[in-house]
């Protein structure tokens, strides 16, 4: 009897640990690591976390870009400022360039001197698996006053293998053979 609870105890904490651990790969903002980022004024700073891809196993697949922080513009500190992050989805499906599939954007403010806010995530659904398309995400974000002026602008390409995360099978990060960087496939 004694031994029952025991073992049994011990499976809770596995699978309590199992599941903790699960949640927090779905759930990290790590941040890509091979990224091109290209800034334009006076922008502040953006979290770069990783691009996941899951298979829904009927020849469909979700692409999700997790939320990201986003910091003010130290130049305009004292300031008001509007942040909108668009996340771009691109495909490409035989051809040799990126083609505009679809697009997020969400908006916050930040109060002057507040620092940053969390500005949410995108997530593509219900894309073609197959191996029928390439999938690939850029991310602009802009900074502006409450006038309406943009005072700086970053858009990141997520161009390289190690910007992307598989979370099923079927799901596979490839680069391309004419320079357009790395994608998301899905296989079913």
């Amino acid at each position: 009897m004694f031994g029952s609870r025991i073992s049994s105890s011990i499976v809770k904490v596995a699978l309590g640990a199992t599941a903790a651990l699960t949640l927090a790969l779905c759930v990290t903002t790590t941040p890509a690591s091979a990224y091109s980022i290209y800034n334009s004024g006076y922008p502040g700073k953006a979290q770069t976390p990783f691009t996941y891809g899951y298979s829904t196993f009927f020849n469909t697949a979700t692409i999700v870009a997790p939320y990201r922080w986003v910091t003010e513009s130290a130049a305009y500190a004292q300031y008001d400022q509007y942040v909108c992050v668009t996340v771009n989805l691109m495909t490409a499906s035989g051809a040799r360039y990126w083609l505009d599939d679809s697009s997020q954007t969400d908006c916050q403010w930040i109060p002057a001197a507040m620092g940053s806010v969390p500005v949410t995530g995108a997530q593509f659904d219900n894309l073609l698996g197959g191996n029928v398309a390439a999938y690939s995400v850029n991310v602009v974000v802009t900074w502006q006053l409450s006038n309406g002026e943009q005072i700086g602008s970053s858009t990141f390409d997520y161009d390289q293998a190690s910007d992307y995360r598989c979370q099923t099978a079927y799901c596979m990060v490839k680069t391309t053979t004419w320079g357009g960087g790395a994608y998301l496939t899905f296989t079913r």
